[in-house]
């Protein structure tokens, strides 16, 4: 009781006043209160709410968790005496006013709280090269950093050398993973990196790890990088065969803060344009459920899915960087593999972060050289930080895995058999899509029925939608074009164009097999006679 501020407001004081002086009455108490995109939210223990439908979390994960009025109430009364001046000139003690929570709530930017970014549970590298290793509330990077240790320092030197021996003892962490390339392997150490780096970045593109079984090891692998972020398993989510039930989870997810999000064993085509923005944009307008408040909400999450054989399609191939793992065997989940790595990975936690930062923190110090690789568009700053970082140490580059996916592409792999298919059957010829489906000949039905094919016939339809989704489109050397008709319907050709990119290097990545600056690269790898290749 003493230590609570005395409050006597009469009935007559401006409601302004009270607001200000009740806000201030938070702050001395410390009352957990951040502004987040305009939500007023606090940080809370995942075991203190009520499990999600199709989203799980460890017991001791901590998400974000709006502010209500009624909450916001009961600390007001904890940290200052309301009292209210009754006919008689008496004082006498009073709840405090709902109408004041409610404002406080709905208009978080009249409290001057902290605006917050995302809960960091680990020491954060800035890309500058800071160190924040102390625990509390960083107003420069908006992040509230909730480590159990009390600091934290990297080792000196920082240099190449120090780099060169952080990535080896990261591979001898995940020696027993069966990695199907040396460019699997730096995907995969791009992972753990990046899961540290992710406060931090603007963006940064989704990792997945892919197999042809089960039981090689994927789910393992992002809850390794989840330990090393937050001390908990990854933050799971069903992805399901529906995009928009998917986007709203993704979207309770994003507001709930969650620092690592696993999309676990995907099924279907991987894809939604909740989820391409949220791993390209810096911030997403989210709604909260119940609310009317629409909240800028910050893309701060690692989004990391697993699946067998997973299919990317579109627009995410240029944002996933695909992990493929192979045991050789149908039945990868009976292997024998000498380590618990989950167990190591908890009771080595500092050691492993320390080493993650140092890589990435002594090519920043080295004054981040030029290794060669070309920009990659939407992540120039992860590019920086995580990849540049691991090619410099001499790992291969994590982002040679987007052409691989982009050859799998099932949306590329249906442009190209129809734009070669209409080729042959109608050279420099415009037709339109009526005419196309009444002239097809078997092998040009047999492209057309990959994007125009509804209920078990050829619909000129939606052959008409997916020319005009591609209108202008290319593949290898062939470009699709549009031409006004009769009657305004457009008559389509597809012609033989000169590619205006590098045929050789498309999209900026360079495989570290062309680095020639990469001294004894691939005798770090590991991938020969002295390394058991059991997989995890």
């Amino acid at each position: 009781m003493s230590a609570w501020q005395r409050w006597s407001p009469s009935s007559s004081s401006p409601a302004s006043c009270r607001g200000l002086r009740a806000v201030r009455a938070l702050k001395a108490a410390k009352v957990p209160a951040y502004d987040r995109g305009g939500l007023l939210v606090r940080p809370v223990r995942a075991a203190s709410l009520a499990p999600s439908d199709g989203i799980r979390r460890g017991a001791d994960a901590i998400t974000l968790r709006p502010i209500v009025a009624e909450w916001l109430r009961l600390r007001l009364a904890g940290c200052a005496r309301w009292e209210r001046q009754t006919p008689k000139g008496e004082y006498v003690p009073v709840d405090p006013p709902a109408a004041i929570a409610r404002t406080l709530v709905t208009c978080p930017d009249l409290g001057g709280w902290p605006c917050l970014r995302a809960v960091a549970r680990h020491p954060v590298l800035t890309p500058e090269g800071r160190l924040i290793g102390a625990r509390g509330y960083d107003p420069e990077t908006r992040l509230l950093i909730d480590t159990p240790w009390a600091q934290m320092s990297l080792p000196e030197p920082l240099d190449r050398g120090g780099a060169e021996a952080a990535v080896g003892r990261l591979r001898h962490l995940l020696r027993y993973y069966p990695w199907a390339s040396a460019d699997d392997e730096a995907v995969a150490l791009s992972l753990l990196l990046t899961a540290l780096a992710r406060p931090v970045l603007p963006a940064a593109p989704m990792h997945a790890a892919d197999a042809p079984a089960a039981g090689t090891g994927k789910s393992l692998l992002v809850d390794v990088a989840a330990i090393l972020a937050t001390g908990e398993r990854a933050a799971v989510m069903d992805w399901g065969a529906d995009p928009t039930e998917a986007g709203k989870r993704l979207d309770a997810m994003l507001l709930a803060g969650d620092p690592v999000i696993a999309l676990d064993n995907v099924e279907a085509p991987l894809t939604g344009g909740g989820l391409c923005q949220t791993l390209t944009q810096t911030t997403r307008r989210i709604r909260p459920l119940g609310t009317s408040i629409l909240a800028t909400t910050p893309c701060t999450p690692l989004i990391a899915a697993t699946g067998n054989n997973l299919t990317i399609p579109g627009d995410m191939v240029r944002r996933t960087l695909v992990c493929r793992l192979d045991a050789g065997t149908d039945a990868p989940e009976r292997r024998a593999i000498p380590q618990d790595l989950l167990a190591e990975v908890a009771a080595r936690r500092r050691e492993i972060i320390v080493d993650c930062l140092t890589i990435m923190a002594a090519y920043i110090r080295a004054g981040g050289p030029d290794v060669g690789t070309g920009s990659l568009g939407s992540y120039e700053a992860w590019s920086r930080m995580v990849r540049d970082a691991l090619i410099w140490a001499g790992c291969a580059d994590p982002a040679v895995v987007i052409e691989r996916a982009r050859a799998d592409d099932p949306t590329r792999q249906a442009l190209a058999a129809v734009l070669t298919e209409w080729r042959r059957v109608y050279g420099d010829e415009g037709v339109t899509a009526r005419t196309a489906i009444d002239t097809v000949d078997d092998h040009l039905r047999a492209a057309l029925e990959l994007v125009a094919l509804r209920r078990g016939e050829l619909e000129s339809r939606a052959l008409g939608y997916w020319l005009r989704g591609h209108r202008d489109s290319r593949s290898g050397a062939l470009v699709l074009r549009s031409e006004p008709g009769r009657a305004g319907v457009h008559a389509w050709r597809v012609e033989r164009a000169i590619r205006a990119v590098d045929t050789e290097n498309p999209t900026g990545t360079q495989s570290s097999r062309r680095c020639s600056d990469h001294r004894n690269h691939d005798n770090h790898r590991n991938h020969g006679a002295d390394r058991e290749r059991g997989g995890v």
